[in-house]
């Protein structure tokens, strides 16, 4: 465990997915102080049922800006989980703060697994017991959940989302933006387009488009993701 206290600003606010991440870095790295900024208003407080005065957590409202120069000791991450919503969050804070895609932090839960041949971006969240197996490409703003296997050789997109218990093969594409659902397993060399939903428990053992909801197994297109349209 990292013994430093960590200042750790979140942007944006998601409250059951800020939950779970102040947990998991608390978990990490020990007595932290948390800041939470909003981009748009937000009325609900962040979903804890245990243990809430474990946390010191600090709420700002719209219009208040992160402290952040890029101390050691200060962290930048997410506070959405959602594709499109943390689009949104990096754009906002970037034009009213300048905080640029090298300024957020990758985390790697102590329970994961990553080869050291992966090239990671920036503002990467990885779970527990994921693997990370060698060769692979993470892109910027990645969230990899808890027992996810991501094979050699893949490539996972910007803003990606991948649910827990997914199983990507080797040689596998992922496209920007894309939501693959729980428990869902891709084969070998398969190519998932940009900007995608995959459904819970699928099956893919084929290129899927880009802009499509697909399920079922084996894993078809279904229809357009319409909401690709405004992304």
């Amino acid at each position: 465990m990292d013994s430093t206290f960590k200042k750790i600003h979140l942007l944006g606010l998601a409250p059951s997915a800020i939950a779970l991440q102040l947990s998991l870095l608390q978990e990490r790295y020990g007595e932290c102080e948390f800041h939470i900024y909003k981009n748009i208003q937000v009325t609900k407080s962040p979903d804890f049922r245990i243990n809430s005065e474990a946390y010191r957590i600090n709420i700002h409202p719209v219009g208040i800006f992160p402290e952040f120069d890029d101390h050691p000791s200060d962290l930048l991450l997410f506070g959405v989980p959602d594709p499109k919503a943390k689009e949104i969050v990096l754009n906002y804070f970037n034009q009213s703060e300048g905080c640029k895609q090298n300024n957020y932090h990758t985390f790697i839960h102590s329970g994961a697994y990553v080869s050291l041949e992966v090239e990671l971006d920036h503002g990467i969240f990885v779970e527990p017991e994921v693997v990370i197996s060698t060769q692979t490409t993470i892109e910027f703003g990645v969230n990899i959940k808890r027992g996810v296997l991501v094979g050699h050789h893949n490539h996972v997109g910007k803003f990606c989302e991948i649910n827990p218990g997914v199983i990507l093969s080797g040689n596998v594409t992922v496209g920007e933006k894309t939501v693959i659902g729980s428990g869902s397993v891709v084969r070998d060399g398969v190519s998932i387009g940009a900007n995608t939903v995959i459904g819970m428990g699928s099956n893919v053992l084929s290129d899927i488009p880009a802009g499509s909801v697909a399920y079922g197994n084996p894993c078809r297109v279904v229809k357009t993701n319409k909401r690709s349209d405004k992304l």
